[in-house]
């Protein structure tokens, strides 16, 4: 993989997000700044598969209540399977106070959900002080202002191209309009586009 700065146009345009930020993480190297652990490194190192599910952890299904103005929250009524969790919903209705001191209650119109909970036997505290620290390791101001420069340089040519690509369009729709009369195209886009014809 070669730094970001060492690629061709046709190279740059090409990345996928995760080769993108690979060459700037390289073109940091290179230029002595301090790049910031991703997030998969920090989940590999503290024992962990995915983003956030432990490796040892347990998996329970937790009923979710809607919310007045949509959306649902958490209630931390869990299930051991899914189907035990639905079948817990069959005629519930979801009623909820309102004021303080509650004034009235009302029944909340929305669906129940069933979403996965996972619980760790992974020691807690241990887990929260890693976490810690990998997240006291954040992007430098300098990693950032590269990660700025470089997207910078791809939006330009990203537009340049983008430029170039609508500037045919237009040529063959006013060659369109002149009936393939390449002078008179060219006197319709002096009178209504700015800059050369393009050749």
């Amino acid at each position: 993989m070669k730094r970001y700065f060492d690629l061709t146009e046709s190279e740059k345009l090409a990345l996928s997000s995760e080769q993108m930020t690979d060459a700037v993480k390289i073109e940091a190297i290179h230029r002595g700044i301090k790049t910031p652990l991703s997030l998969d490194n920090i989940v590999e190192n503290i024992g962990c598969s995915g983003f956030n599910l432990p490796a040892d952890c347990k998996t329970f299904y937790e009923i979710c209540t809607p919310k007045q103005y949509g959306g649902v929250e958490r209630s931390g009524i869990c299930f051991v399977t899914p189907d035990e969790a639905r079948n817990a919903l069959k005629n519930t209705l979801f009623v909820e106070e309102e004021g303080y001191p509650a004034k009235r209650a009302k029944i909340i119109n929305g669906e129940f959900s069933v979403m996965e909970r996972y619980v760790s036997a992974f020691p807690l505290t241990n887990f929260a002080t890693k976490l810690k620290e990998y997240e006291d390791d954040t992007p430098c101001e300098a990693f950032t202002q590269l990660c700025e420069e470089c997207r910078d340089d791809l939006g330009t040519i990203r537009q340049r191209i983008y430029d170039t690509e609508v500037r045919a369009r237009k040529k063959a729709e006013y060659l369109r309009l002149a009936q393939g009369n390449e002078e008179i195209a060219k006197a319709f886009w002096s009178k209504a586009e700015s800059g050369n014809w393009p050749e």
